[in-house]
């Protein structure tokens, strides 16, 4: 299914490929992140997009604003080089063969912001609370069967708290 999907997408022949897989190192809140978005350039339409591959499902309605974050995300860094935000976000999932546009919401990307600054808050007040950094499988629930720590977390293989 997924190959079927590469050999129908001619991805190369519709888009203007601006950069593909470019790791972004930037500054948020004083804080470094790095941000590796997928695809950005522009659209057959002439649009200015960021487009994001996916191997997963469709998104549902209730995952669409969550999980658009990572979009918004690599806004931060592509306006820092361009000089200008996406018109609009697209994600290519590959097992369904759909390309899903979004359009860039200002609203939506300050809420990400915003987001951004409460996560790295709650990170700093949990450590300076507890004064030692205490991993996400010491804390979940079920961290047996949790996904981040089981396949996202990049010391999963040697983690001293992993069960």
């Amino acid at each position: 299914m997924i190959l079927e999907h590469i050999n129908t997408f001619h991805f190369f022949n519709k888009y203007k490929i601006l950069e593909a897989e470019e790791k972004h190192e930037f500054l948020f809140d004083n804080i470094s992140f790095i941000a590796i978005p997928d695809f950005v350039g522009y659209d057959p339409s002439g649009d200015f997009i960021i487009l994001d591959h996916k191997i997963s499902k469709l998104w549902t309605k209730k995952e669409v604003e969550k999980k658009k974050r990572q979009l918004y995300v690599y806004s931060i860094p592509i306006q820092n080089k361009y000089n200008k935000l996406p018109k609009k976000f697209q994600v290519n999932f590959f097992k369904e063969n759909k390309i899903i546009t979004y359009d860039f919401n200002n609203n939506e990307f300050n809420k990400t912001k915003k987001w951004i600054h409460n996560k790295v808050e709650e990170i700093e007040n949990h450590i300076i609370k507890n004064k030692e950094y205490i991993p996400r499988c010491k804390i979940v629930k079920n961290a047996k069967y949790d996904f981040f720590a089981n396949f996202l977390c990049n010391h999963r293989k040697s983690c001293i708290y992993k069960k």
